[in-house]
Formats: C-alpha cells, structure tokens, sequence
C-alpha cells in the first residue's frame, strides 16, 4: 500500500558519520523523499510528538532530560517519504540501525538512542507532520 512516513535524522547521525547510510538505506528500500527541511527543535515541539516524555516514569526523569538535551542542542532533518508499506519500511529501518549502532545502550535505565525517530502508525506520522512539517499537514 502507498503511503508516507516521517524520518528525523539526529544530530548524533550526523555527527557519527551514519546519515548518508540512512539515506541510501532509504533508497534502497523503494522509497522517495518527497519533502525535507532542518529544523532546530524546541523542547515543546518533542515533547508533543514525543507524548511519553510527559508520562510519569519508573526510571525517573534523567532520560527524559537526555532526550531533550540530545535534540535541542544542534537542528535535526526531517523526510517524508513515500512508498509501498513506508511506515513498516522506515520502522525497520530505525530497528536494525539501533541494533547495529547502538550507543548509550544501558538497559539498566532503559536510556537508547535512537539515530532516527519514525512514526510507528498512521495515528502517530499524522501528528508528527502537524508538529513537525505543518506546511504540508493536510
């Protein structure tokens, strides 16, 4: 099924050298990048396209801080891309870059980072583009 999917790139792809690797892992996955912007982000932008950051945690709040910290502190790009199962295609995406470059992986407090952010639902990429491209929110 045709459809789009939203990717942020993290500053920490960047700055480790991955972001051409998700690119071409993009391409090589059948879909178009058919919008694309930087955006510097505002601790209320993730937090609305980010809604467990407001939920109580058993881990406390120190994640969460680093989470903010980690996408406040240098701007992020974002794709939409479009294409055949495009939300499964970029979650699989985001799971097996986690996998393979995983870092700050301490299991202990559940803190991961992720290189890329994606919505997992239609639900979720419709909030996403309204927080994150709502030029092109329909």
């Amino acid at each position: 099924m045709l459809e789009k999917a939203l990717v942020l790139i993290k500053p920490d792809s960047y700055e480790r050298g991955l972001h051409s690797e998700i690119f071409q892992r993009i391409e090589e996955s059948n879909l178009k990048i058919v919008a694309r912007k930087i955006l510097m982000l505002t601790e209320e932008m993730i937090r609305a396209y980010q809604p467990v950051l407001n939920e109580p945690s058993e881990f406390g709040e120190g994640w969460k801080n680093e989470v903010i910290l980690a996408l406040t502190r240098l701007p992020v790009e974002i794709l939409i891309v479009e294409g055949d199962d495009a939300i499964l295609k970029i979650s699989l995406l985001k799971r097996q870059m986690r996998a393979e470059y995983c870092y700050g992986c301490d299991y202990q407090s559940r803190v991961i980072f992720n290189l890329i952010h994606s919505a997992d639902n239609i639900s979720e990429l419709e909030n996403n583009i309204n927080i994150l491209f709502p030029e092109i929110a329909s």
